[in-house]
């Protein structure tokens, strides 16, 4: 079974864009029921940690 920890809740449309332009799928956009937010659900991988840690880095070395 899956479990939320298990996924990467992305709630930056530009965060999730970069996160794709990377090659990495992912598994649906939606919202989330109580805030109303959009988000784009990610499962964890070092690919993805190895994006994130990119997008990080550049977004603060600006």
């Amino acid at each position: 079974m899956i479990k939320a920890s298990d996924m990467f809740f992305c709630y930056n449309k530009n965060l999730a864009q970069y996160i794709k332009s990377r090659g990495i799928y992912s598994i649906t956009t939606a919202i989330h029921p109580t805030t109303g937010k959009m988000f784009t659900l990610f499962p964890k991988s070092e690919e993805l940690q190895q994006a994130l840690n990119e997008y990080h880095n550049h977004n603060h070395n600006q």
